[in-house]
């Protein structure tokens, strides 16, 4: 957390401040790279499509609350790679519905 602080405060000074409406994320998904360059401000939208993506969402999507069990599920690739498609194609299929 404390390099966190140390990345808003630059980030900050440097552009003023965040909108509500935007966070902080990392360009190359790496985050241990602060580098001002690797900053970039995406919309929570954005940022919460991102996160379905990892494979932490993915294993308690199938694990629930159990930490242990998500730990394990993330070693079974075709069962993540199955989930990660369902959940794809179940929004495919809400957008669809919205879209009419």
């Amino acid at each position: 957390m404390y390099l966190r602080n140390i990345v808003f405060t630059r980030r900050k000074k440097r552009n003023g401040s965040i909108p509500k409406d935007k966070v902080i994320a990392f360009k190359d998904n790496n985050q241990a790279n602060f580098s001002h360059e690797n900053l970039i401000l995406i919309t929570r939208a954005e940022n919460a499509e991102q996160c379905r993506d990892t494979d932490g969402y993915i294993a308690m999507q199938l694990a629930g609350r159990d930490k242990q069990l998500a730990e394990k599920i993330k070693k079974n690739k075709p069962l993540m790679e199955l989930k990660r498609l369902q959940l794809k194609l179940n929004k495919e299929i809400k957008q669809h519905e919205k879209n009419g």
